[in-house]
């Protein structure tokens, strides 16, 4: 939960953009630094009661996400 939080907290993150549909059904709809909804995510993804193999994909995509923001390493 912590890396989605960084991920919609990012300056360059645009909901819009998100590649993975499972990341963006469990994104909140706001975003940046106003964003405070920690507690309402933990709700939303207990709710969705996921089992390990889709929360180990939602974490990949969260952590590419981020790499994506980030740009091209090494430049």
């Amino acid at each position: 939960m912590r890396q989605i939080a960084r991920l919609v907290r990012h300056p360059a993150y645009r909901r819009n953009q998100i590649v993975s549909p499972m990341l963006l059904r469990h994104l909140p709809s706001d975003a940046g630094y106003a964003w405070h909804g920690e507690a309402v995510l933990l709700e939303r993804l207990t709710k969705a009661k996921l089992d390990n193999q889709s929360i180990d994909h939602l974490i990949g995509s969260v952590q590419n996400e981020i790499a994506r923001l980030r740009g091209p390493a090494g430049g």
